[in-house]
């Protein structure tokens, strides 16, 4: 059996009619100081927000762009119809490749400003050899490395060979021998190789022809892709800022926040002041607390018993336990 069921027990035993009243209780004390406030509850959320103000005036113009790439040219349009053929000029002067022969003394011949140079001449070609070295006639012969000889003359398309002061055409005929040279009839040291062929070296360039009437503009081509946007220009700078508009309406109150968390208690109030004593007890009988002693110790309860008597009442400490004896015989159990 525990302790607080012999406890239990032993307070049925002893218990008799109602006890005398107590004294009166003295006055309440003054209450403490209210201890700190506790912490806030969150914020409610946000009402609605009110209906947008009007707008402000609009910003200036930020600069253009730059230009974007040009796109592709259009397709070349047809050529115009050809402008009719002029007339026929008067008939010039008969064509060929002229060289221009005089002389360096006995030594040699010049021709075109080249001492005995060796010519090339062109099958089917008509060629004008302007001769202006007198006492030295020019012919052309068969290839001879011992000089003149009228045996090797060569007169085939040849007009007026052997002259020293007039004009030679020489019309090469299109059999004529790859190797032939020029001589001059009085003086073997003047003179020099031709070299016959189908296709001579490249001459130099003629003298440009006059430029054709320019014919009519033809229609215009298609109109190329437009050509990519251009970067976008800076944004200009943001224009004055419109008047704030009117408050909008005030929404709807939130829902209330969730209570904060209590704070910590505050400090313990002063005590109050003692009440006054309560009118003294009418005198009780004397008890005989051997009888109590003896209840005790039917109980197995151990004690150490120290009895003090204040008023009418017996007060016996026994190990954590106060029993309290009235004059009227009955007991109470206060834990110390």
């Amino acid at each position: 059996m525990s302790t607080l069921e012999r406890m239990q027990r032993l307070r049925q035993a002893t218990l008799t009619p109602q006890a005398e009243p107590r004294a009166a209780i003295g006055p309440k004390g003054p209450t403490g100081p209210a201890g700190p406030r506790g912490v806030a509850g969150p914020a409610g959320p946000k009402g609605a927000a009110g209906p947008p103000g009007p707008a402000g005036q609009k910003g200036a113009t930020g600069p253009a762009g730059q230009k974007g790439a040009t796109g592709p040219a259009g397709q070349k349009g047809s050529n115009g119809i050809n402008g009719a053929t002029g007339s026929a000029g008067a008939t010039g002067l008969s064509g060929g490749i002229t060289l221009n022969v005089t002389n360096s003394g006995t030594d040699a011949y010049l021709i075109n400003g080249l001492n005995n140079p060796t010519i090339s001449f062109i099958r089917g070609h008509r060629y004008i050899i302007n001769v202006n070295a007198p006492g030295h006639p020019f012919w052309i012969q068969t290839m001879n490395k011992e000089g003149y000889k009228a045996e090797n003359v060569y007169s085939s398309g040849i007009t007026n060979g052997g002259t020293d002061n007039g004009t030679i055409i020489f019309e090469v005929p299109f059999d004529a021998p790859q190797d032939l040279s020029y001589v001059c009839q009085n003086h073997s040291s003047m003179g020099g190789n031709i070299i016959v062929s189908n296709l001579g070296p490249p001459g130099a360039d003629g003298v440009e022809g006059e430029r054709g009437q320019r014919g009519a503009t033809g229609a215009d081509g298609e109109r190329g892709a437009t050509g990519a946007d251009g970067p976008r220009g800076a944004t200009g700078a943001d224009g004055a800022r419109g008047a704030t508009g009117a408050d909008g309406p005030r929404g709807a109150t939130g829902a209330n926040g969730t209570n904060g968390a209590v704070g910590p208690a505050g400090p313990a109030g002063a005590n109050g002041a003692d009440g006054t004593p309560g009118p003294t007890g009418a005198d009780g009988t004397d008890i005989d607390l051997r009888n109590l002693l003896g209840l005790l110790n039917t109980a197995n309860i151990s004690y150490s018993p120290t009895v003090t008597l204040s008023g009418g009442t017996a007060r016996l400490n026994l190990s954590g336990w106060r029993l309290l004896a009235f004059k009227d015989n009955s007991f109470g159990w206060l834990s110390t």
